[in-house]
């Protein structure tokens, strides 16, 4: 709900479930979605629930590493 809200909350999606994660995508948009994992170890699990997932490639190009570069300042 917060996201919503405040269009500067970036959302991590680590330890959210698959159906969250299409959500909260779908809900504020993949360009607030970053791609995160808790673990080095978790990393696999994670970008399997991204591919799980109905998103577009861009969408999908966005969490995986758009958003951090948006959100970081990285050319």
């Amino acid at each position: 709900v917060a996201a919503q809200l405040c269009p500067n909350i970036i959302l991590e999606h680590s330890w959210s479930p698959s159906y969250q994660v299409e959500a909260m995508t779908k809900s504020i948009g993949a360009d607030r979605v970053m791609f995160g994992s808790d673990h080095l170890t978790n990393v696999a699990p994670e970008l399997a629930k991204l591919h799980a997932i109905t998103l577009r490639d861009d969408e999908r190009r966005a969490i995986l590493g758009g958003t951090a570069q948006r959100v970081y300042g990285i050319a």
